[in-house]
């Protein structure tokens, strides 16, 4: 399950569509945290909503584009897979990056984190919680 992580009201988010875009976005490995956290938008995938699921060692992507964000009822196209969409809990957020394992015991290739600590620290502070190291 995508966790899309936005710089304002999802409502108001449009990205155009890239010719060659793909339902597994564009890697933000070339990006330095900083430059990513301040991107409109950025996503990760997560495991139950419980742990960062992470198989290439960049977690965190851009999308390639989101389309057609419906309010009435909550439905956002990103990267041409329409999605159901929830607000999540700014808690529920800060925990997920706290504690990227989880709590569900999951045989892993890479690790929640392998490639993103910096990123995570960053946007753990741009959440108001300084001195996170990873």
């Amino acid at each position: 399950m995508p966790l899309l992580l936005v710089r304002g009201p999802l409502e108001g988010l449009s990205i155009p569509v890239e010719p060659v875009a793909t339902s597994s976005g564009r890697a933000a490995t070339r990006m330095t945290p900083d430059d990513l956290v301040l991107q409109p938008s950025i996503y990760v995938i997560t495991y139950e909503k419980d742990s960062i699921w992470n198989t290439d060692c960049a977690p965190f992507k851009l999308p390639s584009g989101i389309t057609a964000v419906r309010a009435e009822d909550r439905t956002v196209v990103m990267d041409g897979v329409r999605y159901r969409y929830d607000a999540a809990p700014r808690a529920d957020v800060i925990g997920l990056l706290s504690s990227p394992s989880g709590r569900i015991p999951l045989h892993r290739i890479s690790g929640p984190t392998c490639g993103a600590e910096e990123t995570i620290a960053r946007l753990l502070s741009e959440l108001g919680i300084p001195g996170q190291s990873r």
